[in-house]
């Protein structure tokens, strides 16, 4: 009876598929660590199925070990697409998550970019992607006043400060217009009164006050987000802007 109850290689495509059910509705509870199990015997059974490796890292996501997220995403993305994985959405979302909070812009736009292709209306992925691009403009006008005022040294103090502040060049702008290009598709798909709104809002209104005729724009997002979620609005000229990252429910399957 033993021997015939004993789990054969044949049947290893099954139980893996009833482990990855199981671990991903113990992760989609918010029961992160208890999916840890079950998921990574499902991988373990099937090393090249996308299905288990990117719940894997969702659960992983969720128990805040991004790095080891990312290994099983990647190894998801290499194991994708099939005929039981299609181009998905959501994975890539994630990946884009991480690398964004790692500071890996340029990768986390690519995985952005990618989705986008997917779901071209999801506002968190438009979002994220605007979120990039605006740090991207920014890190270079910061980069550019930096070396205008270490080329400036022996210039009289008055001189230096009236002048520190970068000027925008066409590039800035050019990247900011997609900016707010991405976040006038994301506004109309984000829902009223939620958080991404908000978030949407006030980086649609720090990026419109930084481009020559947007002002009024600038003024009517800000003033929104003000009345609504002030927590979501810190910027001002020469200031940051303090963001979360959009979610698409991104953490899904």
């Amino acid at each position: 009876v033993e021997k015939a109850l004993r789990p054969t290689p044949e049947d290893a495509p099954y139980r893996a598929a009833l482990l990855i059910n199981a671990g991903s509705y113990l992760a989609f509870s918010g029961r992160g660590r208890d999916a840890l199990g079950p998921l990574r015997e499902a991988a373990a059974l099937a090393p090249d199925d996308a299905r288990a490796l990117h719940a894997l890292g969702n659960a992983l996501h969720q128990c805040d070990a991004p790095h080891d997220a990312l290994e099983a995403y990647a190894r998801a993305l290499h194991a994708a697409p099939s005929p039981d994985f299609p181009p998905n959405a959501p994975l890539l979302n994630n990946v884009a998550t991480i690398l964004l909070a790692r500071g890996e812009r340029r990768l986390a736009a690519g995985a952005l970019e990618r989705s986008l292709a997917i779901e071209p209306h999801a506002p968190g992925t438009l979002f994220n992607l605007a979120t990039a691009r605006y740090s991207d403009a920014m890190e270079r006008r910061g980069t550019r006043t930096r070396v205008e005022v270490a080329s400036g040294r022996g210039v009289p103090l008055e001189l230096r400060s009236a002048f520190a502040a970068a000027a925008p060049s066409r590039e800035d702008d050019e990247e900011l217009v997609s900016v707010l290009e991405l976040l006038d598709a994301a506004e109309p798909h984000a829902p009223p009164g939620s958080p991404l709104r908000e978030r949407v809002l006030a980086l649609r209104g720090c990026a419109a006050n930084r481009v020559v005729g947007r002002d009024a724009h600038a003024a009517a997002d800000l003033s929104d987000v003000l009345a609504h979620g002030a927590e979501h609005a810190r910027d001002s000229r020469g200031g940051g802007v303090d963001i979360s990252l959009g979610d698409d429910e991104v953490r899904s399957g």
